[in-house]
């Protein structure tokens, strides 16, 4: 599905939510993805199990109280 997107700036990520460690490992090596996108469960300790073992980019989730932003 992403051998057309060889070479190309495209980057895979893929959105977690409470998995274990070592199913997001899998499935990063599984579909090459270059970015773990963490909603729930981002500690410190998580990331850092997480950095261990795979080389991309990592996101975690911040949620924003109330849900909604100030017009800037």
């Amino acid at each position: 599905m992403f051998e057309g997107l060889a070479g190309s700036a495209v980057r895979r990520a893929g959105v977690f939510g409470a998995s274990a460690i070592d199913d997001i490992v899998r499935i990063a090596d599984e579909t090459r993805l270059h970015v773990l996108q963490l909603h729930d469960g981002a500690t410190a300790d998580r990331i850092l199990s997480l950095r261990e073992r795979f080389d991309g980019a990592i996101w975690a989730v911040v949620h924003v109280s109330g849900g909604t932003l100030e017009a800037v």
